[in-house]
């Protein structure tokens, strides 16, 4: 039937969808980009987002929180908490804010899509992302300066939390004298 549609007929159907598109509804944008030739078909996105997730850890809802997908690449915990998944889940939160969302805190963590993002999983975002999970396959890292980052500051931590008093009472057993960590000026 759009076949026979004038390009003028288009842009007034266009028009009239970007109208009704507010507030914006996913499958309407879609729709919307698939007239014009802007975007993929909602098939073509539907189908690309469901490989996507099929990739990602499904977490079924309890105690009255919803359902979620994780991020394999992206979750640490207190026995299992490489630069590399911490780094990832930073990434990915950042700069897929409008779908990506950190769970945890302290001692454990992970990158997750909430199911009541999915519905944001579409055009440039979920290309994006698929682009990082392909990332991923290839190399475990998204971000190599995030991940020094992260090893710097548990280095950092490591000397204020032992090294530092391990180092002074290193040096008083080799000099017989005790030190005073507050008069050795070292933090």
């Amino acid at each position: 039937m759009l076949e026979k549609t004038t390009p003028a007929q288009l842009a007034q159907l266009v028009d009239l969808l970007e109208e009704l598109n507010n507030p914006p509804h996913p499958l309407l944008t879609q729709l919307i980009d698939a007239l014009v030739g802007r975007e993929k078909t909602p098939a073509e996105s539907l189908a690309q987002a469901q490989s996507l997730l099929s990739k990602l850890d499904y977490v079924a809802p309890s105690r009255g929180d919803e359902g979620y997908y994780q991020f394999k690449e992206a979750r640490w915990s207190q026995h299992y908490h490489p630069s590399s998944a911490i780094s990832n889940a930073r990434y990915l939160a950042k700069h897929y804010s409008e779908v990506v969302t950190l769970y945890g805190g302290g001692t454990w963590g992970e990158a997750v899509i909430p199911e009541s993002n999915i519905p944001k999983l579409w055009g440039e975002v979920l290309d994006n992302l698929n682009h990082e999970m392909e990332r991923l396959e290839n190399y475990p890292l998204l971000d190599e300066d995030g991940a020094s980052a992260i090893e710097f500051e548990a280095q950092g931590e490591a000397w204020v939390d032992w090294a530092r008093d391990e180092f002074i009472r290193q040096l008083g057993k080799k000099f017989k004298e005790e030190f005073d960590h507050d008069a050795t000026g070292m933090s």
